[in-house]
């Protein structure tokens, strides 16, 4: 019997969305190229009071070691402060739904 070798060395896995404890990660897609594995989702995170959002991607050689950062999108760039809840945006939404379910 001929064996090849793994497409993946197992025992040297990384998960490189557990690189980000303190994010919940969604909408996630995987690519592959080459021995390069890119990881693009959404990810959410309370900063302070708020829960923040941004799209991001990273890149694993392998899925060994610590991703790095290939896609970073917060919406600040068109002068968004990224998607964001605030609990002054809640109270705001709560305001706008009742008005249109008192009409």
């Amino acid at each position: 019997m001929n064996q090849t070798t793994p497409f993946l060395d197992w025992s040297a896995l990384r998960n490189p969305v557990l690189a980000f404890p303190r994010w919940s990660i969604k909408d996630a897609c995987c690519g592959v190229r080459g021995d390069a594995f890119y990881l693009f989702f959404s990810a959410f995170y309370m900063q302070g009071d708020d829960l923040r959002c941004r799209v991001a991607g990273v890149r694993s050689e392998g899925l060994q070691g610590e991703p790095v950062s290939v896609l970073d999108l917060t919406g600040e760039e068109a002068g968004w402060r990224g998607m964001i809840r605030s609990k002054t945006s809640e109270e705001s939404l709560r305001r706008s739904r009742s008005a249109a379910l008192s009409r």
